[in-house]
């Protein structure tokens, strides 16, 4: 009993401990994972997909062209889009470009073909990506539930330049 009358109930160590390794069985099940795969010209053939880039000067900036094969079909749930992509000692964040670059998308099962013009001034940042992201939804009784997980493909625009 405490000095102002009142019992005070103390959790034995190993509840807390207990606790501790439930929330991290739990909890990445609950909140998904994600994992950022870097596409680099001399590592092009990388997790289920296979990429292709290619640049144009133009007068605006420069056009890109980026495929992406899979060697199963391509989720319906992937997209492909601009983003600035920045790395910091224990992880990374993934952030939409502004203003917004309107990118043209051509897809079949296997198969997505992107093209884009990316200013030049907008070049200039080494955190500029395309990122193919691929997410995977769980399915329950038939229904897909929001996504738990995803892999960030990200493609720095800056290593496809050509010289």
């Amino acid at each position: 009993m405490g000095m102002d009358g009142t019992t005070k109930r103390r959790f034995p160590r190993i509840w807390v401990a207990t606790a501790a390794v439930l929330w991290l069985a739990v909890a990445p099940s609950v909140y998904g994972f994600s994992m950022e795969v870097p596409v680099t010209p001399n590592r092009l053939d990388v997790g289920g997909y296979g990429f292709s880039i290619s640049s144009n000067a133009t007068q605006d900036g420069t056009r890109f062209y980026v495929t992406v094969t899979a060697k199963g079909d391509i989720p319906s749930e992937c997209s492909l889009g601009l983003c600035k992509v920045t790395h910091w000692t224990n992880g990374y964040s993934i952030e939409s470009v502004k203003p917004a670059i309107r990118v043209a998308l051509q897809k079949t099962n296997r198969v997505w073909k992107a093209d884009f013009t990316v200013p030049r001034q907008l070049l200039r940042s080494p955190r500029l990506c395309c990122v193919f992201t691929e997410q995977q939804n769980d399915v329950v009784r038939g229904v897909s539930s929001p996504s738990c997980s995803a892999t960030f493909y990200t493609i720095k625009l800056r290593d496809f330049l050509k010289p």
